[in-house]
């Protein structure tokens, strides 16, 4: 019997055919079992092929062929091999290999294919997986996602596509866009998929689109070609994003920006034209309790008057030089500062600025020292603002030093540095998260209302704006429990006698507003 089946296995790898063998066999552990083996030769693999492509189902296969002979082993280990055929597993997938040179028995055979069976359906489960994912990605994003193929035609769309455009998905697919828009909007469509796959890099483009309830949105559409492994071009895919409500709170943020910077120039505006309203009355405040506190005009008479006339001069020059920073800085901001330039000796502006400094340093115990080189060249500048700087700097630096503890100041010029005026202390310091603070208008690092230190908190904001007017800089670096070093940098052009000048003193600059 096994002879006539040889036979017939010969006439079949010889005639290029699909020859399905019926074998009947026990298992060593278990009862009789059928299987089914396979040959495929010559012509028969283009059929077999093409079988595959039709039907998937080929579990009941156990390998390409069940052989219990040496001498069937044997002849088709050399047929086979001369052929150069090759060896088909079919369990739903094909998986061709070079030819063989020995076919295992039956026990193996059966043994690949539940391992082949248990591969395959975990591979399809992850596929699965793998699928379902992606299709919640897709539909769940807030863009309208779609891809179509080299003939335009839709082969995917996303959840948001049909909400935008009103189709579900069975309307668009497989159609092209001339069979769901406008002539003139799908042939913009059209040659966008064109001129993408003609480059191979992605487009974006910002549209005015209607969308199916008639709203007019703006969109912007990114197209990219999708390639296969091998690199031959399968389509286009578009993800189309909604900026209608992102540039609608743009425009909302820009107008109230501009809105806020219009009522902050004109409260700016307000404040630099009530300088002489604001100034005048304190001025007559501060002047006649001078008068009364020296009795220009005869003895007072009761001792706690001139005590009093006292604290209402003090108190007056306070507020002076409060409103006046504040004029000051609603002037810079206004752009009405005007610049009265001149060549400073700068030495003689630090000397003054110390023995102003002085009486208060007295009072708290604190040591002022200066380091100055002997040699200084003058800085062209506007001198009053100079100044302004220097006792800012020196009484912030007072104030905040404890008794016993130093203040001093340096300045040095060279072309490379500038023009440096540097005030250290001793003092307190402050932590680096607190510098901001220090640098805004009003601002106060101890901010509540039982804070050590009194103060409006317009000092260095001050400083900064009026070194910033003639290009320079300030700088603050600060330790809590070291000190602050406050470093204010004039530019090089600055310094008398690096650059050709004329007689440069009593120049008026506008400055930049």
């Amino acid at each position: 019997m096994f002879d006539v089946a040889l036979e017939v296995l010969r006439a079949a790898v010889l005639l290029g055919v699909i020859l399905f063998l019926w074998r009947a066999g026990r298992d060593r552990s278990g009862p009789r079992q059928r299987s089914w083996g396979l040959i495929v030769a010559g012509f028969g693999l283009l059929l077999f092929g093409s079988l595959l492509d039709i039907s998937d189902n080929f579990e009941s296969l156990n390998r390409f062929v069940v052989v219990g002979d040496t001498e069937a082993e044997a002849f088709l280990e050399k047929v086979v091999g001369f052929l150069g055929g090759f060896v088909v597993l079919a369990v739903g997938l094909v998986r061709w290999v070079p030819s063989v040179k020995r076919v295992a028995g039956l026990q193996d055979s059966n043994a690949d294919l539940e391992r082949e069976v248990a591969l395959r359906k975990q591979t399809e489960q992850a596929l699965r997986e793998s699928e379902s994912q992606f299709e919640c990605v897709v539909d769940n994003s807030p863009s309208a996602i779609f891809l179509k193929d080299m003939d335009g035609r839709y082969r995917l769309v996303n959840r948001r596509f049909e909400e935008w455009f009103g189709l579900c998905a069975e309307d668009a697919l497989g159609k092209t866009s001339h069979d769901i828009f406008p002539t003139d909007q799908a042939d913009a469509y059209t040659a966008q998929d064109r001129e993408v796959l003609a480059s191979g890099e992605a487009v974006s483009r910002e549209h005015e689109i209607a969308f199916a309830d008639g709203r007019q949105r703006l969109i912007v559409v990114t197209k990219f070609p999708v390639f296969e492994s091998e690199g031959r071009p399968l389509g286009v895919a578009t993800i189309n994003t909604d900026l209608t409500d992102l540039k609608q709170s743009e425009a909302a943020l820009l107008a109230a920006k501009v809105d806020a910077e219009l009522a902050n120039r004109a409260k700016s505006e307000f404040l630099a034209n009530m300088s002489h309203e604001l100034r005048t009355p304190l001025n007559v405040i501060i002047g006649f309790s001078e008068l009364i506190e020296n009795e220009l005009l005869g003895p007072v008479g009761t001792p706690q008057y001139r005590e009093h006339a006292q604290d209402i001069a003090q108190s007056g020059r306070q507020l002076l030089g409060l409103i006046e920073n504040i004029l000051d800085l609603s002037k810079i901001e206004a752009g009405k500062v005007d610049l009265y330039e001149q060549d400073i000796d700068v030495p003689e502006a630090i000397r003054s600025s110390l023995v102003l400094a002085g009486g208060r340093a007295n009072h708290e115990d604190v040591e002022l020292d200066s380091d100055l080189p002997e040699q200084l060249p003058r800085l062209h500048a506007d001198e009053r603002m100079l100044k302004q700087v220097l006792m800012s700097l020196l009484s912030n630096a007072v104030k905040f030093t404890p008794g016993g503890g130093r203040v001093t100041i340096r300045a040095w010029a060279d072309a490379k540095s500038g023009y440096v005026v540097q005030v250290s202390d001793t003092g307190t310091g402050m932590r680096l998260e607190d510098i901001p603070r220090a640098m805004v208008r009003f601002g106060q690092v101890d901010g509540g209302l039982d804070r050590k230190f009194d103060g409006s908190g317009l000092g260095l904001p001050l400083s900064k704006s009026l070194v910033e007017l003639h290009g320079g800089t300030l700088d603050l670096d600060s330790e809590p429990g070291v000190g602050t070093v406050v470093t204010v940098l004039f530019p090089a052009e600055r310094i008398v006698g690096l650059c050709e000048s004329e007689s440069r003193s009593g120049r008026v600059r506008k400055a930049a507003g």
